[in-house]
């Protein structure tokens, strides 16, 4: 298996000199390197030096082992390290690093000029979020660019700076679902369930689900504090 070959064809084209047995691998376009080494069963350790990217490929590659992620074959050691490149550019707090490196030195003095280092704000937001979601919605699965949109969970103007970049506040929805989400017609729980309102017609929630079936997003830990304020909103309408 060409290792080196595979962490090169997703972006981590750079080695670094490492101990030996161990091959650790760099890119010119993300932060963090990845270290793959063999274990006795001939399994394919996967190390990354980012504690969130590490803590994230753990909960989506899980295998019992709790320092690295284990791969038995090519197929599986790609996805994994073309995964740790979505999380190494994506996760905090690459995006706002990028966004303070892109406006440093711009004027921020009047409404046009904040309005410029918003629009620069957002767009890193939906980049970062594009990698994180993997460029698709997490409920529906659709990955057309013109009809999902880069939503805060925490909207921009009660966000602090590094909320407004940290992708752990966002979510990359279709339309329709972001609509809902926006306005607390739909909410999604602690275990990635979605929850639809009541007060929604039945027309609406045929459109928004139309299998009537449950619906799941694979959360992370860092999307609680934000989720949890929308959920306390979204209970408080729906006692109202």
């Amino acid at each position: 298996m060409l290792v080196e070959h595979v962490a090169a064809q997703q972006g981590f084209e750079l080695v670094v000199p490492a101990e030996a047995g161990v091959l650790t691998v760099g890119s010119s376009l993300v932060p963090g390197t990845i270290s793959i080494r063999r274990d006795d069963a001939d399994y394919l350790l996967i190390g990354v030096d980012l504690p969130l990217v590490a803590a994230a490929l753990l909960q989506e590659f899980s295998t019992g082992n709790d320092q690295f992620v284990r791969a038995a074959e090519e197929g599986e050691l790609y996805r994994i390290i073309g995964r740790a490149f979505q999380l190494c550019g994506s996760l905090p707090d690459s995006p706002l690093r990028t966004f303070e490196l892109e406006t440093n030195g711009l004027p921020k003095t009047t409404e046009a000029d904040r309005l410029v280092v918003q629009r620069i704000g957002q767009d890193i937001f939906r980049k970062a979020l594009e990698s994180y979601w993997d460029r698709g919605c997490p409920i529906t699965g659709v990955k057309d660019a013109a009809l999902l949109r880069a939503s805060h969970i925490i909207p921009w103007s009660e966000s602090t700076e590094a909320q407004r970049l940290d992708v752990y506040n966002g979510l990359l929805l279709v339309a329709h679902l972001d609509a809902a989400f926006d306005k607390h017609l739909m909410t999604i729980l602690p275990s990635g369930a979605v929850m639809f309102s009541s007060r929604l017609s039945g027309p609406a929630l045929a459109i928004l689900n139309p299998g009537s079936g449950a619906l799941h997003v694979q959360i992370a830990r860092g999307h609680a504090p934000y989720l949890e304020r929308h959920q306390t909103r979204f209970a408080e309408l729906e006692s109202a």
